[in-house]
């Protein structure tokens, strides 16, 4: 009992501590905007490659109850005040989105715990919870603004509701309409939360398996309920994501895109590693998902449910088929990110917990040697996953490299000057108005319908700010490299290239492509010809973060 209190509340720790620091951007930048901008009245997101929209319409709810709580304080004077906050202290901003996912984080564990106790036991159930919140990968999104923990929450919903089906000697109508709905909030939050899906077809089979054998298999289109389910499950999506429908030009474009990507027609970068998918996913990616301990127990476990179907049986009915197609699914994807495997890290977990209550029932024989037993495995997953968690969090108290760039610049250069960033930074400049019809018009060309939206609305801010710096920005894109980019910058009196290390590691570790080759031969070609006068790299004591390089570019004019 100790042990797991002690495990509960580090995980607890882990995600509240410093969850409003910096840096701020990536994905949440399009969360926080969105949210802002429907304050407007316009509710469409324009962005569907998630889609995520029921994340942002709730991001957006609670905006508003800060800005009503703010203003009766005297925070805000007006709507246009708490709005523009967002420029120049963003930090209650990106809060909001990272703290709704961390309590959707602690829900799924709950109902990991309800839905592995009906398919095994109480004291199974309760460790794979816990296992769920110990898992490096959950941790971390917990503590990240984007829609990834709720579908995952939605996902484990819908298990336990599949779980209902299965076990009950007359599954209700209302089960599978209940069980559907799940599903399509899960893949409105993000597409693949659609796999959620296999629990009520798993559920629907292991109901009728004995009595129908393999006819079962082939009757599947034809059971009303399933039928019901899958409406119920389009009719949630469209509900909670109704631009799909209203604004379908868009949805049907960004759709395209994300296949588009994930097949890697469309080129991103740091993700495509040169090494087999395989051995990539076995030896890096789902160690880095749930923890060397937890992945070898959940082999275990895997092992065992397939082996004792008189006793596992339902488990490995429910949790093996979407852990298969979810591997499967990453496999053959081309974007390899670690957190498309959400929805699989709940079947991981559940399937660790039986391991060790296997474990623990074939080398203790009371109960009490079970728990001690039980409590010394939890004990050695929390010694060797939690410090490193620990370590990385509270590290988040000092100030980022990224705010370290920020501050060179605005000692060094003056209001305007024109400065050229990588692409993927963090580095929350303020664009001049001329920057930003730039970046509006690459997404544009480059069929990002969110980066359109997202450039947009700010655009919008910055036009209403007065009292800030504006930096005239260039952003390097990867198709940039390939037509003489740096002659393109200094054609156009850029002063200054700030490179990201994490962004030139990532090409480093890049599957080789042209692409790649020519955004490492620009940065050769910068390293020659630009004048490297700043460094600002975090050392763990007075600063954190990846390094960031500040060259001065050769100028035909200066």
């Amino acid at each position: 009992m100790a042990v797991a209190a002690l495990a509960v509340l580090s995980t607890l720790a882990v995600r509240l501590i410093h969850l409003d620091a910096a840096p701020y951007g990536g994905d949440e930048r399009y969360v926080v905007l969105h949210a802002l901008k429907f304050g407007t009245g316009d509710l469409n997101p324009r962005h569907f490659d998630w889609p995520a929209s029921p994340f942002y319409y709730l991001t957006f709810f609670i905006d508003g109850c800060y800005f009503v709580g703010g203003y009766l304080l005297g925070w805000f004077r007006t709507p246009t005040a708490f709005v523009l906050e967002y420029l120049t202290n963003p930090r209650a901003y990106y809060f909001i989105p990272r703290a709704i996912s961390a309590a959707f984080g602690l829900g799924t564990a709950f109902l990991l715990m309800k839905a592995t106790s009906r398919m095994v036991d109480r004291p199974t159930g309760r460790l794979a919870g816990l296992l769920l919140l110990l898992g490096p990968l959950h941790l971390q999104m917990s503590r990240t603004g984007i829609a990834d923990v709720p579908m995952g929450f939605f996902t484990v919903a819908a298990l336990c509701l599949a779980i209902r089906i299965a076990i009950s000697s007359e599954a209700s109508l209302r089960d599978y309409l209940l069980a559907g709905v799940m599903v399509g909030l899960a893949t409105a939050m993000k597409y693949h939360g659609v796999l959620s899906a296999i629990f009520v077809i798993s559920a629907d089979l292991y109901r009728r398996f004995p009595t129908s054998k393999w006819r079962a298999v082939l009757d599947l289109p034809t059971q009303p309920r399933l039928v019901a389910a899958g409406a119920a499950s389009l009719l949630a999506f469209i509900v909670t994501t109704p631009f799909a429908v209203l604004d379908h030009r868009t949805f049907l474009a960004d759709l395209s895109f994300q296949i588009a990507h994930q097949r890697g027609i469309v080129e991103h970068i740091g993700i495509v590693s040169p090494n087999s998918p395989i051995r990539e996913l076995t030896t890096a990616i789902l160690p880095a998902v749930v923890g060397w301990p937890i992945l070898l127990l959940s082999v275990l476990g895997f092992v065992i449910v397939m082996v004792d179907h008189r006793r596992f049986g339902l488990a490995a009915v429910m949790l093996t088929p979407l852990l298969i197609l979810n591997l499967s699914a990453f496999l053959m994807s081309r974007v390899k990110f670690p957190h498309y495997l959400i929805p699989a890290t709940p079947c991981l977990s559940a399937l660790a917990a039986i391991a060790v209550r296997s474990i623990t029932d074939r080398l203790a024989e009371s109960e009490v040697k079970k728990s001690l037993l039980a409590a010394s495995l939890l004990a050695v997953i929390l010694i060797t996953t939690m410090p490193p968690q620990f370590s990385s969090v509270l590290a988040l108290g000092l100030p980022h490299t990224g705010t370290a760039t920020m501050a060179w610049v605005h000692s060094n250069c003056e209001p305007g000057m024109k400065l050229a960033l990588d692409d993927e930074e963090d580095l929350n400049f303020l664009p001049t108005t001329a920057s930003l019809d730039r970046s509006i018009a690459d997404a544009n060309a480059g069929g990002y319908s969110g980066r359109v939206d997202y450039y947009t609305n700010l655009k919008r801010l910055i036009e209403r700010d007065e009292d800030h710096p504006h930096y005239d920005l260039y952003r390097l894109h990867a198709s940039d490299a390939s037509v003489g980019y740096l002659d393109i910058l200094q054609a156009e009196g850029v002063r200054y290239f700030i490179r990201s290390e994490a962004v030139l590691l990532m090409f480093r570790r890049n599957r080789p492509s042209p692409a790649t080759e020519e955004r490492l031969r620009f940065y050769r070609d910068l390293d020659a010809r630009g004048k490297l006068v700043a460094t600002i790299k975090g050392d763990g004591k007075k600063l954190r973060g990846r390094a960031f390089q500040i060259f001065e570019l050769p100028s035909r004019g200066r």
